[in-house]
């Protein structure tokens, strides 16, 4: 790191626990290793490699100054694996984001096939049930006409009687038969049913959601980049704001799905996709907005 306090130890190559004889010992080596007038082709070289030895000596070999020397190495040592550990945190948070989009969006579109082969397969239903229908419908016109050649009179009227009990037969299995719902995509599974909200109101706030969510991507670019102050408190105030709308409209859908939960319009498990986001985004947008509050209160 770039704070770093000088390595004295690794200067005088010694160990961290080195005695103080070991101390001397080994600058006294380096000193008439490095003494200018030992090094007459390169005398400047020599001078500064030895002010850094003499340096190293005079902390080492004062008692006080080395103990406030290593209290400062333990610091800049757990300030190093601070930084590390909040790395590998940040690298591991993004792999599971990117992990958890990536099956959710694997179940939806699988749920979406499922229900657009289930809707063709009732539609064929239907349609051969209708045919069916169709098909015992002329059938018992031929016979009856034939029997209206003898019977004359009651001919028409049992013509009649049939086409009616058929027609009703046919109407009755063509509704068991229809679909319950009418698929058009994974939102129509939550709200298709409401009289209260539509499915345009849930796809009109993820996409505000969506939108946001590329939007605090480009200002993290933006922090990244920018070095100045006062840019830099701006860009923190406006990322803090979107990363709070983002989390008002998540709230805003978790309520209207879960009002009607309540309600009895859906069950929890047709909205399984939607509260699983919501639950999984929420706590990375609070962290998210707390930890940039930080930053920007230390600015």
């Amino acid at each position: 790191m770039a704070n770093d306090p000088k390595d004295y130890y690794g200067i005088l190559g010694v160990k961290r626990h080195a005695t103080e004889d070991e101390i001397q010992k080994a600058y006294l080596k380096l000193a008439k290793k490095y003494h200018p007038d030992a090094n007459p082709r390169n005398p400047e070289a020599a001078e500064a490699r030895m002010k850094e030895i003499n340096e190293a000596k005079s902390i080492l070999l004062d008692t006080g100054k080395r103990r406030e020397y290593d209290s400062e190495i333990e610091r800049a040592e757990e300030a190093r694996r601070a930084a590390e550990n909040e790395r590998a945190w940040r690298a591991e948070e993004t792999r599971r984001a990117a992990e958890g989009e990536k099956a959710w969006r694997a179940e939806e579109l699988k749920r979406a096939r499922e229900a657009e082969r289930s809707r063709k397969a009732e539609e064929a239903e239907l349609a051969r049930l209708k045919a069916v229908g169709w098909g015992i419908l002329g059938s018992l016109g031929e016979l009856l006409e034939g029997i209206g050649k003898v019977v004359c009179g009651c001919a028409v009227g049992l013509i009649v009687v049939a086409g009616i009990i058929v027609w009703l037969i046919i109407h009755s299995s063509c509704n068991s038969q229809k679909p319950s719902y009418d698929y058009e995509d994974t939102y129509e599974e939550c709200v298709g049913q409401t009289p209260t909200y539509s499915s345009s109101d849930i796809r009109d706030i993820d996409a505000k959601i969506r939108a946001l969510g590329d939007k605090i991507v480009k200002q993290q670019e933006e922090l990244k980049s920018t070095t100045n102050v006062k840019e830099k408190r701006r860009l923190l105030d406006a990322h803090i704001e979107t990363c709070e709308s983002a989390l008002k409209l998540m709230e805003t859908a978790d309520n209207i799905i879960q009002s009607g939960i309540r309600g009895g319009r859906w069950t929890e498990k047709d909205c399984r996709e939607f509260l699983e986001a919501f639950r999984y985004a929420r706590p990375i947008l609070m962290n998210r907005i707390a930890e940039t509050k930080k930053q920007r209160s230390e600015l």
